[in-house]
């Protein structure tokens, strides 16, 4: 099993914020950690009510959330420079070698709960019962 140690984090402008300073912008910059989910799958399973449901990376889950869709509609009344603008930031959270498969989804259920969307793997393997 892996350990991490003070990965807990804020990003305020693309800038990273370490220690006690992230109180200082409660609410003002994105908290992010890295997480072990395999320590997380593992409690879990002890625990007959709850279940983890599915891992997917940033850039799936934007897209099936309708990122790009939403990418559109914001550069319908813009001109060339704020349009150009629109689409780096949607390229930087969604594409794969930016931050598309380094930032993770998963969420936490009631076992008798059916999955939920965007979480297509499980809820195909749910069909398929």
């Amino acid at each position: 099993m892996q350990a991490f140690s003070n990965s807990f984090r804020g990003i305020k402008d693309q800038i990273i914020i370490k220690g006690d300073e992230i109180l200082n912008y409660s609410g003002e910059c994105d908290l992010t950690s890295y997480v072990n989910f395999r320590a997380i799958k593992n409690v879990l399973g002890k625990f007959s009510n709850l279940k983890f449901g599915g891992i997917m990376q940033q850039g799936d889950f934007l897209e099936c959330l309708g990122i790009e869709n939403r990418s559109n509609d914001l550069k319908k009344n813009l001109n060339l420079n704020k349009s150009e603008i629109i689409d780096r930031q949607y390229h930087r959270l969604v594409d794969s070698d930016k931050m598309g498969d380094t930032y993770k989804f998963f969420y936490i259920h009631k076992s008798n709960n059916k999955p939920v969307f965007p979480f297509i793997e499980e809820i195909l393997d749910f069909l398929k019962k």
